[in-house]
């Protein structure tokens, strides 16, 4: 497959860049600022665009198999947050121009409240230093279900994040919110990146919300 990567210079953007050339697929990563891409690759080409800009990502999406999002926003009390929102939609619409039908993207647990979540998320990062980023993840979540029905999009929800290797078991995956009866509320971004690349090769997870969680080694 020839995939668009868009976040491919962050942390876990890396990992995902990572993951997809070892599966040996063509990248494009679509960035701001080449000069952050650290890794080189014989598959992988390097673009620079404005990420919130369609018109100038439809060159780069044209003959894409899929777009993998990466993207994520900078946390802080008092520090706005539409990172989700515009770049969600700039690439949405440049999909539609360039003929695009798969999107994949990452949010986290319990973007919006629900029984079970994690005493820590719900009660002391998501009112604060979390707060706006996970108000404007839900506001992608919500843009993607009510307007965004022609597109084949899954949104990946991880819990925390960890610089681990992959696990050796299977993930827990559940759609919705979070994972009911998770073994444990942590995740490498390597599994998630492999977890995000399975959903462009299936149709399961189509137009929906799916968490995802690692079992207990």
């Amino acid at each position: 497959m020839k995939i668009a990567i868009m976040g491919a210079t962050g942390v876990t953007g890396l990992v995902v860049v990572s993951e997809v050339l070892d599966q040996g697929h063509d990248v494009v990563a679509v960035v701001r600022n080449p000069d952050k891409m650290t890794t080189t690759h014989p598959q992988l080409t390097v673009v620079k665009a404005d990420l919130t800009d369609s018109s100038q990502l439809v060159e780069h999406f044209r003959g894409c198999d899929g777009v993998l999002s990466a993207i994520g926003g900078q946390g802080g009390m008092f520090t706005p947050c539409d990172t989700y929102t515009t770049t969600g939609k700039a690439a949405i619409t440049a999909m539609r121009e360039a003929e695009v039908k798969k999107f994949i993207c990452m949010t986290a647990w319990g973007t919006i409240d629900v029984p079970n979540l994690t005493f820590i998320w719900k009660w002391i990062l998501k009112p604060t230093y979390m707060r706006n980023i996970v108000k404007n993840m839900a506001e992608l979540e919500e843009f993607l279900q009510n307007d965004c029905m022609d597109i084949n999009f899954t949104v990946v929800k991880p819990p925390r994040l960890t610089n681990g290797n992959s696990s050796s078991k299977p993930l827990q995956v559940s759609v919705g919110q979070l994972v009911e009866d998770y073994e444990t509320n942590v995740i490498s971004r390597r599994d998630v990146a492999k977890f995000m690349l399975s959903c462009l090769e299936t149709d399961e997870y189509d137009k929906k919300l799916v968490s995802i969680t690692s079992r207990k080694e």
